[in-house]
């Protein structure tokens, strides 16, 4: 049976769940201090909170100043281009920078061309 909970500031999230399943992590759930003892760590968003964060990230949005928002693309691709050149260092671990980089480039001209091309 489904049960809800509040925390301040952050809405109300709706926990579902038996007794019977244990957590992953934590092992048996009477590790667990709550104040349901069918929460088994699995919490579903309501409605509510769902739309509460949605006016929160357009109220944050509308504002943000327009020079901000003109970075946040060349912050997001460098993000991206930082993740991506990490998956290469794990999936290549011997590899030099220089072929990090090689590499990355390779993946970046498929994308491109993937982009153009869909």
């Amino acid at each position: 049976m489904p049960w809800s909970f509040s925390l301040p500031g952050s809405g109300v999230y709706q926990a579902t769940g038996s007794s019977e399943r244990a957590s992953p992590r934590l092992g048996n759930n009477d590790s667990l201090d709550c104040a349901h003892s069918r929460y088994n760590g699995v919490m579903v968003p309501t409605q509510e909170l769902i739309d509460e964060i949605e006016r929160e990230r357009i109220d944050r949005a509308r504002r943000t100043p327009p020079e901000e928002k003109l970075l946040q693309g060349p912050r997001l691709f460098d993000r991206v281009c930082r993740i991506m050149r990490d998956g290469i260092r794990m999936q290549f671990p011997s590899a030099s920078e220089d072929e990090v980089w090689r590499i990355f480039l390779d993946r970046l001209a498929i994308a491109e061309k993937l982009d153009r091309n869909p």
